[in-house]
């Protein structure tokens, strides 16, 4: 999962990704659990259906007392950090990223129901690649 955010001195995403320093990105892997109860996102409360609700471009939905804590492992204290780029075009560089160590425990069910969340720049997506999907969104190698 990623969780993409902009620095709050920018009036909206699109002026804070023309600007270095003003985009953040947090990855979080996800582990298939048996345990029901150990599910991640089961914890999310009712922000799965809120999202099937955004079905076109630019729309929004309000989402009522979402904890954000929820959307990261219990230990955030281990985690990577790197300057990188986006991983969706245009791939825009100096995008601060910092990928948790720790993933976040979901069910086979959980991702087989939400497979068919909206697709695009919606608070949440969870999809599973296969690894012909996972060629066509590579990028070539870039000269550093």
């Amino acid at each position: 999962m990623q969780i993409v955010a902009y620095a709050s001195k920018f009036k909206n995403a699109a002026e804070a990704f023309k600007s270095e320093g003003g985009r953040a990105i947090i990855g979080v892997f996800f582990q298939i659990t048996t345990n029901r109860l150990q599910s991640s996102l089961s914890k999310m409360g009712n922000l799965l259906s809120v999202i099937r609700n955004l079905t076109a471009y630019g729309s929004s939905v309000a989402v009522n007392s979402l904890k954000p804590d929820v959307l990261l492992p219990d230990n955030k204290d281990e985690f990577f950090r790197y300057l990188g780029s986006l991983t969706h075009q245009p791939c825009i560089e100096n995008v601060q990223w910092t990928v948790m160590r720790h993933a976040l425990q979901v069910t086979n069910e959980d991702v087989s129901s939400k497979r068919h969340l909206p697709v695009g720049y919606v608070i949440l997506q969870l999809r599973v690649y296969t690894v012909t999907e996972m060629m066509k969104k590579m990028r070539m190698l870039q000269i550093l």
